[in-house]
């Protein structure tokens, strides 16, 4: 009878270890953008976004860009252009799987 139990006991650590352990599928869908102009956005003024969202400060130190001009940040929020910095590494696979999204939002 023992030996039965201790089966059984061992039979569902294994399968709740599986279930635990098991890898999750990534998600394919691009990631939503969020739109600023809805009513609980619009409804701040520009005074009350100034004080809760603090400027990004420019790149010190920087001796080039790739694909781009050199900018700062502060002239391209001045023209209304939306500015994303990635920071990633050629060969490191998280940053490559970030591509994707990235083309699909430069496209939007």
């Amino acid at each position: 009878m023992k030996k039965g139990i201790w089966l059984i006991a061992i039979v569902v650590i294994i399968i709740l270890a599986i279930v635990y352990l098991e890898p999750k599928a990534p998600s394919t869908s691009a990631p939503t953008l969020v739109n600023t102009s809805s009513s609980a956005s619009s409804s701040l003024s520009s005074a009350a976004k100034a004080m809760l969202y603090a400027r990004t400060p420019e790149l010190a130190g920087i001796s080039g860009y790739l694909n781009t001009d050199s900018i700062t940040i502060a002239e391209e929020l001045a023209k209304g252009n939306i500015v994303l910095i990635d920071f990633w590494t050629y060969t490191c696979i998280n940053c490559i799987r970030t591509l994707p999204y990235l083309t699909a939002w430069d496209e939007k």
